[in-house]
């Protein structure tokens, strides 16, 4: 059986691994799940480079925190590459406003069928249940 999977934005990256309040025992929850097997994290390449530092930590220190939680078994990497720009496009002209990066977060949720994009970016929260069939919940 298919492990459930959840895909985060560096909005939740920078978020929980500088320890922010309003998202951290959600963030712990689903890593404890994640550490159990029982769920995988997904990040889109383009969160990879948008996730760049950490506030309150040396540039060194940030990029430390990165590399090792994205090289964790259970944080899957998904790749932004040629066969989802068509669906970005869409979803740019859809949805007026919306940024690139932010609709590669949800083009690569599409693809990869995960149903939930974490997230504390406005724009698109904004989104909630508005693509895909069954709804994206965001």
């Amino acid at each position: 059986m298919a492990v459930p999977r959840r895909l985060w934005d560096s909005s939740v990256v920078i978020g929980y691994l500088s320890g922010q309040q309003d998202i951290k025992t959600d963030c712990n929850q689903i890593i404890e799940q994640a550490k159990g097997r029982q769920l995988e994290i997904v990040v889109s390449t383009i969160a990879l480079a948008e996730a760049a530092y950490i506030p309150g930590l040396s540039p060194s220190d940030s990029e430390s925190k990165l590399e090792e939680f994205f090289s964790r078994e259970y944080v899957i990497p998904a790749a932004f590459d040629i066969s989802l720009t068509k669906m970005v496009r869409r979803l740019i002209r859809d949805h007026q406003g919306l940024k690139p990066p932010d609709a590669i977060h949800i083009a690569s949720a599409l693809q990869w069928q995960i149903p939930v994009i974490e997230t504390t970016d406005p724009d698109l929260l904004k989104l909630d249940r508005k693509e895909g069939n069954p709804p994206l919940i965001i």
